[in-house]
């Protein structure tokens, strides 16, 4: 028998062309990158409406801490008016009402009525004082309701 010698010179190795591959991983390369950005975005879009929320927040808390004071100044009022003390009770019961508007535009009216008869009906100027700054209190409050109430 004849030996069989083989050298590795002699031997064809076929090529296998890898290039799908570098393909493959380019594509997936670019899809992860595009993950990340879309992943940072929506980071800085959730940053940006907790910040705004935090905003908000803050800023009626202060609205109710402004709001609060105004009973202070019912109670103040009341006190220091005796000899007046049913006519100012009905301005207030008038100054209230303005919380029961339902919509902006009826606010402002009551609010301008309330305003006048405020003027017409109080002589003391510092109670007027007192009543115009509790009116725009509820007014107010009113308004930061209705944005509450339809979303902003």
């Amino acid at each position: 028998m004849k030996q069989f010698e083989l050298k590795m010179a002699d031997m064809k190795v076929p090529k296998v062309d890898m290039s799908f591959l570098d393909e493959s991983f380019e594509k997936l390369d670019r899809e992860m990158e595009e993950s990340r950005r879309e992943e940072n975005e929506l980071k800085e879009i959730e940053k940006q409406l907790e910040m705004k929320h935090r905003g908000n927040v803050e800023k009626l808390l202060s609205e109710i801490v402004d709001n609060t004071s105004s009973i202070n100044l019912m109670v103040e009022i009341l006190q220091s008016n005796n000899v007046i003390q049913t006519e100012v009770l009905s301005l207030m019961q008038e100054i209230l009402t303005i919380g029961t508007a339902t919509n902006k535009e009826e606010a402002e009216s009551k609010y301008k009525k309330v305003m006048k008869q405020i003027t017409e009906k109080v002589g003391d100027v510092e109670t007027a004082e007192k009543l115009l700054t509790m009116s725009k209190a509820v007014y107010h409050a009113g308004l930061a309701y209705y944005k509450i109430k339809n979303g902003g």
